[in-house]
Order: structure tokens, then sequence, then C-alpha cells
């Protein structure tokens, strides 16, 4: 992609309006490693000189079902020969997962632990788990060019989407996407571009959104409940920093209020609760309530639970809230 293409890009985020959430005072936020070092990495909130739009050869589809558990098969759009000698299995239910800013597949708990968990021989049901490994074009520092490199790699991803529909290997109602920061606002592009090709995927799962430069932005933008038929969101570090607080699902979950969470890092919370979601014995359950304090003084404990995580239902709707553990195990049950 040229250099000019990619200018018109990062002009086209400022006419959004995304440099509007941007002042002199604060042109850099620090994320939490997701490769698990503990560090911390810079995110630029302010354009790069000389950035250039991400190529789309350097995202790659990846692959893995109880076939192949450890060694991914590549898969692209347009390529008929990619998807049949593959381990595809026709008919079974797609998840999609889309790493967040800075993230290595190979090294970050999500989505590596997710897709450990998904193709395990004692889950009932068989998945194609897809990982879309978008490291180049989502690399840290340069948040602001990773922002305008994820309309690219949407779009990539709605395009092998469509792909698969058309040869008849799934069906949109079988197609699940799940994202993680930065990744958690990917999914809802996905899902936009999906509508615009007149399809829409049956869930979206998002995990603590990322806020920076998606404050401001237009919903087309980012994750918002008309992008599938039922999206669940999980906000674990909505502190004004780093994932976004308002309510975008149609079921939007606040761990221990949403806000912080005890023990370790917030903002990575929401994807580990969920990938012990999968299979844990003991539920994540929450009540609906007008907001956490109400809910710990115990205003809404006459409200049914509902579970969060994996097995949350497509009929679930609201403002959720639950307590959970400083250490995983971090589910507590019934509370």
């Amino acid at each position: 992609m040229s250099k000019h293409l990619g200018f018109f890009v990062l002009a086209a985020l400022i006419a959004l309006g995304y440099s509007k959430s941007i002042d002199s005072s604060k042109d850099v936020v620090w994320f939490p490693n997701p490769n698990g070092d503990g560090t911390l990495i810079p995110a630029q909130l302010t354009p790069s000189p000389g950035a250039m739009a991400g190529n789309p050869e350097d995202i790659h589809f990846m692959l893995y079902t109880k076939n192949n558990k450890d060694t991914h098969d590549e898969i692209f759009a347009d390529n008929v020969e990619s998807i049949d000698q593959s381990n595809f299995i026709d008919g079974a239910p797609v998840k999609l997962l889309i790493h967040g800013f800075g993230a290595d597949v190979d090294r970050s708990s999500f989505p590596k632990d997710l897709r450990s968990e998904y193709v395990k021989d004692t889950m009932e049901e068989t998945y194609n788990v897809i990982i879309m490994n978008w490291s180049i074009l989502s690399a840290a520092p340069d948040y602001f060019t990773a922002v305008a490199n994820a309309q690219i790699a949407s779009a990539e991803a709605a395009k092998l989407l469509k792909f698969l529909v058309d040869l008849e290997k799934t069906t949109w109602d079988k197609v699940h996407l799940i994202g993680y920061s930065l990744g958690g606002q990917v999914v809802g592009q996905v899902g936009n571009h999906i509508k615009q090709m007149s399809g829409i995927v049956s869930r979206i799962t998002s995990l603590d959104p990322a806020l920076p430069l998606f404050d401001v932005a237009d919903p087309a933008n980012r994750t918002t409940l008309d992008d599938a038929l039922f999206v669940d969101v999980v906000h674990t570090a909505a502190n004004g920093l780093l994932g976004f607080w308002d309510p975008i699902g149609h079921i939007d979950w606040y761990p221990n209020g949403g806000r912080y969470q005890p023990g370790a890092c917030a903002h990575g919370r929401a994807p580990a609760m969920f990938i012990e979601s999968v299979f844990s014995q003991v539920k994540f359950l929450g009540r609906p309530c007008e907001d956490y304090e109400k809910y710990k003084n115990g205003d809404c404990d006459s409200n049914p639970h509902e579970e969060m995580g994996h097995h949350t239902p497509s009929s679930a709707s609201g403002i959720y809230f639950l307590d959970s553990n400083a250490e995983s195990p971090f589910a507590q049950g019934p509370q």
C-alpha cells in the first residue's frame, strides 16, 4: 500500500474526529504488555511523521481445530485451495479471535489461551478457531497508525468470512467474533463491514474495548450493538484511560464495578475471565443493577442472575455487575 494512501488513512481518522481526544498534555498512554511480561508499552496517540498504511498481505488468518491443535493452517480469502487443503470443518461454528495493540499471537494469553480452550478434546462443540494475526499493523508504539490500520484489518477479516459463507463452508449464524482491547473495537468494524455485504454475524464479544481515540469516534468505527445479532461486552479497566466505559452492547458486564480490578492488571482481566468461563465449574454470575454502589448495597439482590463469558445466552440484555476474586480462579459463583 502506498505512502500516499497511508497519509490518506491517517487524515481520514482526523476528519472523523479522533484527534479531538488528544491534548498537548497526553499524547501517550501506557497499555499493559499483552505478551505477559508485566511491563507497560507506550501507545502514541498522535500521528507519526512518515507513517504509512499497513499492507493487507501482512495480515494472516491462522486456523486451528481439534485436528490441528498446536500447528495452524493459514487460510486465504479468494483461495479455495487453501480452505480445501486445511483442517477447516465444514458446517462447524467459527470463532474469529482478534488481538489488540502490541500483541504477539505466540505469546499473548489472548488469543493463544482461548484458542487452546476451544480446541480441547473435552470441548463438546467442535469449532473452527481462526486467529487474525495483524501484529505488524498494530505494533507498538504507534497506536494512532494501528487504529487507522484497524479499518484495513477488519475489511480483510470480513472478506475472508464472506468467502467462507459463499463457499457454503459456514453460515453467518455460526460466526462469533471475539476481540480484546483494540481488537474489541475491531470486531465491531468487522461486523459493520459484513452488514454492508448484506450479512450479520451471530455474536460479537468485546473484551474491555479500547478507549483511546474511540471515545469520540463515529459509531461506525467502533463496536455497537448494531454490529451483530448479539453483542456482549466486558468492562474491566473503564477508568478513563484504557477501557471504554459506556454500555455499547446488548449486555454490558462490569465486574467489580468495571473501573478497577482486585489484584493485578485490570485491562487484562476481561480476557482472563472469559477464558476461565469456557470450562469453569464455578460460574461468573451477575445481576442487573443501576450502578455498582446499589449492587454492593444489596438493592438488586432480588434480580435474577445471568452468566458472564462463553456461556452468556443471546437472550440476555442490560447492565450487569458482579464481584470476582483477586487471583485465578476469578469466578465466585452465586452472589
